[in-house]
C-alpha cells in the first residue's frame, strides 16, 4: 500500500508531536519525581490502611514513610536527626488514636469527594487543642496535606478571579481588602440562596451593632411631570399685542395740558382755512386724503 505526500506529511507532523508531548512528559517526571514519594507518604493518614494491633506489620507500618516526610521538611535544618526521632515518636501514638476514629469514619465519604486521609487530617485539626501538645510535628504535616491542591484547577481558578476583583480602577486594593474578596469570591455561597441570604443579613445586623450609625435623611418623593401643573401662557397675535402697549402707554402719558395744546391748535388750523378761503371742497380732500392715509397705516 502506498501513502500519498498528505498521509506522509500527517505521519511525519504526528511522530514530531508525539515527541514533543513525550519530552514534555519527561521534563515534568525530572521536575516533580522528588515529591511523588512525598505524595506517597501522604497515605499514612488513611485510617482504612493501618493493620490492626494483632498484626505484626502493625508496629513496622507507616515508619518508612514518617522518615520520608522528617527528610523532606527538615532536611534543611540543623536539628533534623531530632526532628526525625520526634516525628517517629509521635506516629507511634498517634496510630492507636486513628485506629479509634477509623470507628467512626463515615461510609459515605466517596459522595462527599473527600479521601480517608483528608478526613483524618481534618478530624486531627479539628481536635487541636487536644492533640497539639501531644503531636506538635504530625499536626503541620495534617496542615500542609490539608492545603495541597490536587490538581492546578484551584491555583488557576484563583489567579481568574484576581484578574475579576483587582481591576485597572481598583488597583489600589490592600491586601487583606482583596483576600476578604477573594475568599467571598472562592469559597462563599451561591447568589440568591437561602445560605447566601442569612449571611449577608447577619454581616448587615452586626455591622449596625458594632457603632451607633448615621441615618440618612429621608428624600422627598417627586412627582412625575405629568402630574405637575405647568402655567399656560397666553398667547395673542404680534401686532395686536404691540397696538395695545403702544395705545395703554400713550394713553398714560397724555393728560390735561397735552390735551388743551391740541385743542388750540386745531382751533388755530381751522381760523387758517377760513381766512385762505379753504374750508370748501380743498378740505374736504384733505379730509379725504388724510383718511385715506390713516387706512394704509
Amino acid at each position: 500500500m502506498k501513502t500519498s505526500v498528505i498521509q506522509t506529511t500527517k505521519l511525519h507532523n504526528f511522530t514530531i508531536g508525539y515527541s514533543a508531548v513525550s519530552a514534555l512528559n519527561q521534563n515534568i517526571d525530572n521536575r516533580l519525581q522528588d515529591a511523588l514519594p512525598v505524595l506517597q507518604a501522604f497515605s499514612i493518614f488513611d485510617p482504612s490502611s493501618i493493620p490492626d494491633t494483632s498484626s505484626p506489620l502493625f508496629e513496622e507500618y507507616g515508619v518508612a514513610f514518617v522518615n520520608v516526610l522528617a527528610e523532606h521538611f527538615h532536611s534543611n535544618t540543623e536539628c533534623y536527626d531530632i526532628k526525625c526521632k520526634q516525628m517517629t515518636a509521635e506516629w507511634q501514638k498517634l496510630k492507636y488514636d486513628m485506629l479509634s476514629l477509623r470507628r467512626n469514619m463515615p461510609a459515605n465519604l466517596h459522595k462527599a469527594n473527600i479521601t480517608p486521609a483528608q478526613w483524618c487530617a481534618s478530624q486531627i485539626i479539628r481536635m487541636k487543642w487536644s492533640y497539639g501538645h501531644m503531636y506538635p510535628e504530625l499536626v503541620k504535616i495534617c496542615q500542609v496535606l490539608l492545603s495541597l491542591p490536587v490538581s492546578n484547577a484551584w491555583p488557576e481558578r484563583g489567579a481568574s478571579k484576581i484578574k475579576l476583583i483587582k481591576t485597572r480602577m481598583r488597583s489600589r486594593l490592600l491586601g487583606d481588602i482583596l483576600q476578604a474578596l477573594l475568599q467571598i469570591t472562592i469559597n462563599g455561597p451561591e447568589l440568591h440562596t437561602t445560605e447566601c441570604d442569612a449571611i449577608i443579613q447577619d454581616a448587615v445586623q452586626k455591622w449596625n451593632a458594632a457603632k451607633k450609625r448615621r441615618k440618612i435623611p429621608k428624600v422627598p418623593v417627586v412627582t412625575s411631570r405629568s402630574e405637575q401643573t405647568v402655567p399656560v401662557p397666553e398667547i395673542t397675535e404680534a401686532c395686536t399685542q404691540t397696538d395695545m402697549e403702544v395705545v395703554t402707554s400713550v394713553q398714560d402719558d397724555v393728560d390735561d395740558t397735552t390735551i388743551d395744546i391740541v385743542t388750540s391748535v386745531q382751533e388755530e388750523v381751522t381760523h387758517a382755512l377760513k381766512v385762505l378761503n379753504l374750508i370748501g371742497s380743498e378740505l374736504a380732500d384733505i379730509n379725504s386724503d388724510s383718511d385715506s392715509d390713516s387706512e394704509i397705516f
